[in-house]
């Protein structure tokens, strides 16, 4: 009669287990649909730009615009407050778009 009881409360173990790590997947999935960094890259459109002293290169910057997903980037300059400032398109609308020193993307 033992074996009854030590089987049962193997499987009420492993059934509570796996529905913790069940639990904690979901958690985690919901978190990162909710996080818009995570999941837009609309997020960097309105982040705020920091001013300093920039030490990315052009071909640097011209390449985490297009990550951030601006198209034909271009007349890129390094302006005196230390953030790259190109035009380009987003979503095939034209903007003004800047880098600053800490790799953070926004239109202008």
């Amino acid at each position: 009669m033992a074996k009854i009881p030590r089987l049962a409360l193997t499987l009420a173990t492993f059934l509570a287990s796996t529905t913790i790590t069940y639990a904690q997947i979901i958690a985690t999935d919901n978190r990162a649909v909710q996080n818009p960094s995570a999941t837009s890259p609309d997020h960097a459109r309105h982040e705020q730009l920091s001013h300093g002293h920039n030490s990315f290169t052009q071909r640097q910057a011209r390449a985490r615009m297009q990550r951030a997903g601006y198209q034909q980037v271009s007349d890129l300059v390094l302006d005196p407050a230390g953030l790259w400032q190109a035009h380009a398109l987003w979503r095939g609308t034209p903007v003004q778009v800047a880098l600053d020193y800490k790799g953070h993307v926004a239109a202008q």
